[in-house]
């Protein structure tokens, strides 16, 4: 390494000669005040992060050091990062967020920040938060999704129902929907057509975390469309199903449109046909993987059927049960 200020790191290695070399920077604080370039300290962090198999020294290493850069970057609230979130803060959080079982405190206190920023602070504020959780929705990573599942699933309840307090509501046509389902502006079909914000969030949560995506699944439909019921009480019936094994009768929100909305689209909100959708398919492709298991296959059709069955409050859900 020429360590003098400013300069760039003069090898770029692989394997565990990348590891000792991120070790060095670490432990001589070689990434403060840009004594190693901070391009070139992001660019062997970012191709350790991608490797398959890390150290978790290293990697803690990796962590404390995209941290520093973070909390730096922060720091300035009038440098512009508010405008351009992405740009400025996604180098370092893409490697957070691959490393997320090094980062899991960091990560819980920043997604605490964004939740609080959104909902509490001024418009700069608020539109970063929203801004940040959206791109972080689209770049999730498999390590995320294990290690903080609960605390993104709070935050798109945050960002999802909660509208920004400082920010007067525009719903009109276009959003009268989701106002109904008690959802925010960011919940728009207009919004949300912009941006796949659940596909990778979501995917990722079921193969990674199944029961914290299915129990926020539930949830967030069951919130939703209670909302709805009580909103719009003539467009909603309530159905009942008889369970013979307990000689229970649970009854369920319904009209055709929740029944429908796994299969055509604007039935209902985007963000909860996206959320049915991609449970449906991420289920039947946990039964496929273990079809040649009975014991375990029907183990685990039992388990689906009973989660939601028994905690879900509407015909939505229930759908997935019909295509399974």
């Amino acid at each position: 390494i020429n360590n003098n200020i400013g300069h760039d790191l003069k090898l770029l290695p692989i394997g565990k000669a990348r590891e000792c070399m991120i070790q060095l920077i670490f432990n001589e604080k070689l990434y403060i005040d840009n004594r190693v370039k901070r391009s070139s300290v992001i660019k062997i962090c970012l191709d350790y992060a991608k490797i398959t198999f890390t150290v978790n020294s290293i990697s803690k290493a990796v962590c404390r050091i995209m941290e520093y850069y973070l909390k730096n970057e922060m720091k300035d609230q009038y440098n512009d990062w508010y405008y351009s979130s992405e740009k400025k803060l996604g180098q370092y959080l893409s490697i957070e967020y691959m490393l997320a079982g090094s980062a899991k405190e960091w990560l819980h206190n920043f997604f605490e920040l964004v939740k609080q920023r959104y909902l509490t602070g001024n418009s700069y504020e608020c539109r970063w938060a929203k801004d940040i959780s959206v791109w972080t929705f689209e770049n999730v990573y498999p390590a995320l999704t294990t290690h903080c599942g609960e605390e993104l699933c709070e935050l798109a309840n945050c960002i999802y129902f909660e509208e920004e307090k400082k920010k007067k509501s525009y719903h009109g046509i276009l959003h009268e929907q989701e106002l109904y389902y008690g959802l925010s502006d960011n919940a728009s079909r207009m919004y949300m057509s912009r941006h796949e914000t659940f596909k990778y969030f979501f995917i990722n949560l079921f193969r990674t975390n199944l029961k914290i995506g299915m129990k926020w699944a539930i949830s967030f439909t069951n919130k939703a469309l209670g909302n709805f019921a009580e909103n719009k009480q003539d467009a909603v019936i309530n159905i009942s199903l008889y369970f013979p094994d307990t000689k229970e009768i649970k009854k369920y929100y319904a009209n055709s449109a929740m029944w429908m909305c796994r299969i055509k689209e604007h039935q209902v909100p985007t963000i909860i046909s996206d959320i049915v959708y991609y449970a449906k398919e991420e289920l039947i492709e946990y039964l496929e993987y273990f079809k040649q298991d009975q014991k375990i296959f029907l183990k685990m059709g039992e388990w689906i059927k009973k989660e939601i069955y028994g905690k879900s409050n509407n015909v939505a859900m229930l759908s997935i049960i019909q295509e399974i």
